[in-house]
């Protein structure tokens, strides 16, 4: 099957969408693709020289990773730089980062520790949204509504089409230069109306307001939008309770199974019973307080420092570090099935060639 590069991009930034990466992130389409046409799609934790290497073999149009090929700005570009073989080969490349980590590679490992009471954390500013309002006759109301909904407003964690809606008057008179849906022109009329209120992210606005404005009958739409301050629905960390308290042991046990436990550095900690446990993928450990705060007594990151260790050690807190690499590998697969379920027939593969780049002596 084969799928626009624009197609490709568009659902890709919709599935991932940029506003809610941290700041500074770079992600996105890195590598514009050569070809208008995309068959394969290969799947890589990182855009390493060996990954692009097997993208060729594979003969893949572009390659979606998690982790950036450009992170810091560059000054420069050499011919021997990797993104000149990109270049080369035609392969486009597509990152996605914090943004997904925040929104599905953190309640992965949620799902996959079984957590409860479920509470993300370390959510930064997030994506903006905004109030929107929007003066609709009665008998219009529905269609309007749905092409809002249609268009992606009115979606507030975990559901969608959420709107408030209140009767009243609306009251207008048509000048001269107007062509009037209903009314005549110099007289004042009163029309049963009603205010439609949703919520709408700031990426997509001009978008609902566009679709809006397609339905709504009349000539001139009467609307409103306000910022609103709500706090990010997702983190890039997650925290909640498992079924049941553990040991440290069975802490242990429980990552062995996950396929995290073969290299695991622990922070010193008294081995009791713990439940609340706190995980995030990657190089967490600067969100170690804020879990500390929300009661974490297990917390589970990649790369955590020297000093997290001490202040981990101090607080009482577990703390478990099976690296960087083994808490994000399981993200591709994660992708793969996003993608598949948004584009069935796609040929997309995942790379194998990838390996943790440390080891430690036996």
């Amino acid at each position: 099957m084969a799928i626009s590069t624009e197609k490709l991009v568009r659902i890709l930034n919709e599935l991932f969408p940029a506003e809610r990466s941290e700041p500074g992130d770079r992600v996105g389409l890195q590598i514009e693709p050569e070809r208008d046409e995309i068959t394969k799609v290969l799947i890589a934790l990182d855009p390493r020289r060996e990954v692009l290497e097997e993208g060729i073999e594979k003969q893949v149009d572009l390659i979606l990773t998690h982790h950036p090929l450009f992170i810091k700005p560059i000054d420069k570009i050499k011919r021997g730089d990797l993104c000149c073989r990109f270049i080369q080969a035609g392969i486009g490349l597509f990152v996605a980062h914090t943004n997904f980590d925040r929104d599905y590679l953190a309640p992965e490992w949620a799902e996959i520790f079984q957590l409860e009471n479920l509470e993300p954390f370390g959510r930064g500013e997030g994506e903006p949204y905004y109030k929107l309002v929007v003066f609709v006759p009665d008998n219009y109301r529905e269609s309007v509504a749905e092409a809002i909904f249609s268009s992606g407003g009115g979606h507030i964690g975990n559901y969608d089409q959420a709107s408030f809606q209140v009767q009243g008057k609306g009251t207008f008179r048509p000048l001269q230069t107007a062509k009037p849906f209903m009314g005549e022109k110099g007289r004042r009329e009163e029309v049963k109306e009603t205010r439609l209120e949703t919520i709408v992210p700031k990426r997509i606005m001009t978008e609902v307001i566009g679709a809006i404005k397609e339905n709504h009958p009349y000539e001139e739409v009467a609307y409103d939008v306000f910022p609103l301050a709500n706090e990010p629905d997702s983190g890039l960390g997650i925290i909640g309770d498992l079924p049941q308290a553990v040991s440290r042991k069975e802490v242990a046990d429980m990552l062995a199974t996950r396929g995290i436990g073969e290299k695991v550095r622990w922070g010193k900690a008294e081995d009791r019973p713990r439940k609340r446990l706190a995980l995030v993928p990657g190089k967490g450990g600067k969100l170690f307080p804020e879990a500390d705060l929300r009661g974490a007594e297990i917390f589970i990151s990649g790369d955590i420092d020297f000093h997290q260790f001490q202040l981990g050690q101090d607080r009482g807190v577990l703390l478990a570090d099976p690296g960087h690499f083994a808490l994000e590998i399981r993200g591709k697969k994660v992708m793969q099935k996003l993608l598949q379920n948004k584009i069935p027939g796609l040929d997309i593969f995942l790379a194998q060639r990838e390996t943790c780049p440390y080891f430690y002596q036996e």
